[in-house]
């Protein structure tokens, strides 16, 4: 994904607790077609281009209105604008994780939403690597917790909220990974089902486990001394092997922009 050479490393932190948090900024992206290639890259995450044209037959609608009404979070109705920014947040971590470091990434949790305005339940992204011809012990899964504040007002300590919740996800990748094998076996997809119960046995078949957490910003609200503040709890099962912070000026903009572009299809 081309937008991704927009998304430049810019340092790190040190939290309180020993850990090095990577920091990036989101540079603004003024070539038409590298956003385009992303609001379509981003679309099929909600509906296949396939799939949208029989689902919005039964109602009369156009792409745009069906994908408006009945997959897209509201732009300004509920909790629709936060489950946009938390939706954006999770779907550039886990193309973060595809395409720079290469694990597959299952998103289809987006497509099965019942309410388009709510987010989905259960750990917020999960990357898988094979190791073909190595052991399977090298074999690789990483669970990311991710957290965004994409609008203005009072800072928000979203990074020591996604260290956090992440204590939790050492339960919920198992109910997630069933979630995700179950759709897998009920559409016939018995190649993604298969790489899926790879992961869910650790004991009796071990592969690399770690967890990281995310915060995305917008630039106006990010604080540094916020950041420092943060510390990985001793509680936390396996500790925190990743730590990122996104950085995006008119963070909020650009993604209404990003949902806009891609109903326009």
């Amino acid at each position: 994904m081309k937008y991704l050479n927009y998304l430049v490393y810019v340092g790190s932190v040190v939290i309180r607790s020993g850990e090095t948090v990577d920091i990036y900024e989101l540079n603004e992206i003024s070539d038409v077609n590298v956003l385009r290639e992303w609001a379509d890259h981003f679309r099929q995450n909600y509906c296949s281009d396939t799939l949208l044209d029989v689902l919005r037959a039964g109602f009369g609608l156009s792409r745009k209105d069906y994908l408006n009404t009945y997959k897209f979070p509201s732009d300004r109705l509920g909790f629709g604008p936060g489950t946009r920014s938390g939706d954006f947040a999770e779907l550039l971590i886990s193309d973060y994780l595809e395409f720079v470091h290469h694990f597959y990434v299952p998103k289809d949790r987006y497509e099965y939403k019942f309410n388009p305005n709510t987010s989905s339940q259960g750990t917020d992204v999960i990357g898988l690597k094979m190791h073909m011809g190595n052991s399977r012990q090298d074999d690789e899964m990483i669970v990311f917790e991710v957290k965004c504040q994409a609008s203005a007002g009072k800072p928000e300590n979203r990074l020591c909220d996604a260290i956090t919740d992440s204590v939790k996800d050492p339960v919920r990748k198992g109910e997630t990974l069933n979630a995700i094998r179950q759709r897998a076996i009920e559409s016939n997809n018995t190649e993604k089902a298969d790489l899926i119960m790879r992961f869910q046995n650790e004991v009796e078949d071990p592969y690399i486990m770690s967890y990281g957490v995310a915060a995305i910003f917008d630039s106006a609200v990010y604080r540094e001394e916020l950041v420092k503040a943060c510390e990985v709890p001793i509680t936390h099962p396996s500790g925190i092997n990743s730590l990122i912070i996104i950085k995006k000026e008119k963070l909020m903009g650009l993604i209404h922009s990003l949902y806009e572009m891609a109903a326009d299809c």
